[in-house]
């Protein structure tokens, strides 16, 4: 799945590893044959013989833990449950790596947000028409800065941006009124 969503999400910069349980230190050379995944080990830095890690996310044998850029909880699938060998599960399991992912699309600084200073990024970048980055305001990972990436942005920005000010209906039409009224006035004298 690793190669997968490198090959069709490289902008995501999704990263899968694995954090073996305390309980289960000696088995690490077997779950690591074979396999290109980092594997962690979690520990037991209280000392009370569970797993620190295993023990703050709740999770539980074979559970893909999701967590976004900031290392908070976003869900979990468990593999037992789903059997990544039916193409239904691996899909579905692929789309959540992707959907919790693309939050983050239009965090060009990654500082895990996004937001104004994301916003300053494209805005000093835009428009660029080729060889740029993330880093420089492409969302979309297209290779330029455009309006196509300020989309992105705008659709993962938490608030409105008021970008200017302008008057109410009843304002301008108030102005209106008493300019066509001192027009008026000095059309008459």
């Amino acid at each position: 799945m690793q190669k997968d969503l490198e090959a069709n999400y490289p902008h995501l910069d999704i990263e899968i590893l694995g954090i073996n349980h305390v309980a289960s230190a000696s088995g690490n050379a077997e779950n690591c044959s074979g396999r290109d995944i980092p594997w962690l080990q979690d520990i037991d830095n209280n000392e009370d013989t569970h797993s620190d890690t295993w023990v703050d996310w709740n999770v539980m044998w074979r559970d893909v833990v999701f967590l976004d850029g900031k290392n908070n909880f976003q869900g979990y699938v468990n593999l037992t449950e789903n059997d990544l060998r039916i193409s239904e599960a691996y899909d579905g399991l692929l789309q959540m790596f992707v959907d919790i992912a693309s939050t983050f699309e239009a965090d060009f600084d990654y500082d895990s947000d996004v937001d104004g200073d994301d916003f300053l990024i494209w805005q000093n970048n835009f428009p660029i028409s080729s060889g740029v980055t993330k880093m420089s305001g492409d969302a979309n990972a297209d290779g330029d800065v455009d309006g196509n990436d300020f989309l992105i942005w705008q659709n993962q920005f938490p608030a409105a941006v008021v970008t200017s000010f302008v008057p109410e209906p009843s304002t301008v039409l108030l102005l209106s009124l008493g300019g066509m009224g001192f027009l008026c006035r000095f059309k008459i004298n």
